[in-house]
């Protein structure tokens, strides 16, 4: 009984997010005629552009460390990444109609050739309010449905 109590949260776990509705329009509106990729918790998602003043800018090369910006929803509560030059973490709130929450707690605090990406980079994160899945294309957008980042599956 235990180890199929055990092997249910497991599996639960690795569904946690549902799928959801494509978020295409800038009102904020969902279209329901297009249904979206499943988020498997663990997946490292690397960033591919973020937008900086209306500007989509594309991801910089990896820091020192070999490191790229990304995000990974470690569990059904908290996420963590690397910003750029230095790492975070935080929690978030998730909702099947693909509306996000993220709040961020805390990053180590080192400089580094990137920090101009960190710096619109982790205000961006409380900025979001959906997010769709695509073609292993994930994109953060906010409350009016603007892109704020997109990111590759790793």
């Amino acid at each position: 009984m235990k180890k199929l109590l055990l092997f249910a949260v497991a599996l639960f776990g690795t569904f946690a997010f549902t799928q959801c509705a494509n978020n295409t329009k800038n009102s904020g509106a969902i279209d329901t005629t297009e249904v979206m990729e499943q988020i498997t918790l663990g997946t490292r998602w690397n960033l591919i552009s973020i937008t900086i003043d209306s500007t989509e800018v594309p991801a910089p090369e990896a820091e020192q460390n070999g490191e790229p910006v990304f995000i990974t929803f470690a569990d059904s509560t908290q996420f963590n990444g690397f910003a750029g030059c230095n790492y975070y973490f935080g929690v978030y709130n998730m909702n099947d109609d693909c509306t996000l929450e993220l709040i961020p707690q805390g990053s180590t605090r080192m400089s580094g050739k990137n920090l101009h990406i960190e710096n619109a980079f982790l205000p961006s994160l409380e900025k979001v309010k959906s997010y769709t899945l695509k073609d292993s294309v994930l994109t953060f957008k906010d409350s009016n449905g603007n892109n704020l980042m997109v990111f590759g599956q790793k």
